[in-house]
């Protein structure tokens, strides 16, 4: 399991509204979109999405998120929320974490297929 974090510029909130409703990456068209929006020049790491799954979440301004994840391997079901600060200003802080998705039958309730890559509003 992989994960990153950080803040970023982002006086638009352009970054933030590429955050996954969600809650995951689950292509590779998505994760390279949002790696360069969140990690700029930083070279973009190989995930096999047929394996793997970025959880993903971000809040505007310069706050600290916490990852809140409980995994219930025997059960394949996954629960996943962030805590952050709430600090406001032109910036979004983000937290992406890599793990595998073998064996996940629900994400937050739902089958992940049953989830829609929509983006944050």
């Amino acid at each position: 399991m992989d994960a990153w974090s950080g803040i970023r510029r982002d006086p638009d909130h352009k970054r933030h509204a590429l955050s996954p409703r969600s809650g995951f990456i689950r292509d590779k068209e998505t994760w390279a979109e949002v790696w360069a929006a969140w990690r700029g020049p930083d070279p973009l790491p190989e995930v096999d999405f047929d394996n793997d799954v970025v959880y993903a979440t971000a809040s505007p301004g310069p706050n600290r998120l916490g990852p809140e994840i409980t995994i219930h391997p025997e059960e394949g079901r996954v629960f996943g929320s962030s805590t952050t600060t709430k600090l406001g200003g032109p910036y979004v802080s983000y937290l992406l974490i890599q793990a595998r998705r073998k064996g996940v039958t629900e994400f937050r309730g739902k089958s992940p297929e049953k989830y829609r890559d929509e983006r944050q509003p």
